[in-house]
């Protein structure tokens, strides 16, 4: 049974859905690019569940990147939904439901969203201290749908997070000239933004948070079948590219 998907004891769909109702234009005009910050969609004890299922850092199941542009960063590697715990797969399905697909669709404007079933490059997340993520903009081909990425949803998942930490989710404008807006990744906010060939995102600071943190978040993308040509700067398949401190001047 699924009936955990529409249940308000996990997920507050009035609060969404009437957010997508009043807001959805402030969603397409926010710059540097459309995009916005949720908060407390899910109930606590939801997505406590889910930081009690992130595996150990030592184990195994985590894809660890440690490549240009990604430093000490552990992905999981998820086949299917054998491979996601039960707990975690709860929240999963209820920001894959048909539901929650539309009313996405309705607030991007973006018509025909579909999630990833899957889990190319999605997953439960986490950067260790020192670790960061180059301004970038994503991949646009899921080679294994043969689809194109255009929404891309975070939750994070960190606890009394201070400012200090860093760990920011930044936001840079289309020529790199510097970071319009960031946000904190702190317990129970989604980030949900359009990528594209123009949205640049990423922390480039080292994260600064005490030896036994880490940035923890939960991320789902989210597909078309095209992609508008105003979107197109670097062709139409290419992997992340990254930019280097000297190209941000930072």
């Amino acid at each position: 049974m699924l009936d955990h998907i529409y249940n308000d004891k996990y997920f507050n769909w009035t609060k969404f859905e009437n957010i997508v109702k009043k807001k959805h234009g402030e969603y397409k005009n926010a710059t540097p690019f459309p995009h916005t910050s949720l908060d407390d969609l899910f109930t606590s004890e939801v997505l406590d569940d889910v930081l009690d299922c992130f595996p150990p850092i030592e184990s195994d199941e985590w894809d660890r990147r440690n490549d240009i542009g990604v430093q000490v960063k552990l992905r999981t590697k998820w086949k299917d939904e054998r491979d996601i715990p039960p707990k975690v797969l709860r929240v999963i399905q209820i920001l894959q439901s048909g539901r929650f697909v539309r009313l996405l669709s309705e607030y991007t404007g973006i018509d025909g969203l579909m999630p990833d079933y899957w889990y190319g490059g999605g997953g439960l997340n986490q950067i260790l201290p020192g670790g960061e993520l180059a301004v970038h903009v994503d991949g646009t081909l899921n080679d294994e749908i043969k689809m194109y990425r255009r929404v891309n949803l975070i939750v994070f998942l960190n606890k009394d997070w201070e400012e200090e930490y860093g760990g920011h989710l930044e936001f840079w404008d289309s020529k790199k000239k510097g970071c319009v807006k960031k946000l904190t990744p702190s317990f129970n906010k989604i980030a949900i933004f359009n990528t594209s060939d123009l949205t640049y995102h990423g922390h480039p600071y080292p994260l600064t948070c005490p030896e036994e943190r880490s940035r923890k978040s939960l991320i789902l993308y989210y597909y078309t079948a095209t992609r508008p040509e105003s979107e197109i700067k670097f062709g139409k398949q290419h992997r992340a590219l990254f930019s280097t401190r000297e190209e941000l001047g930072i």
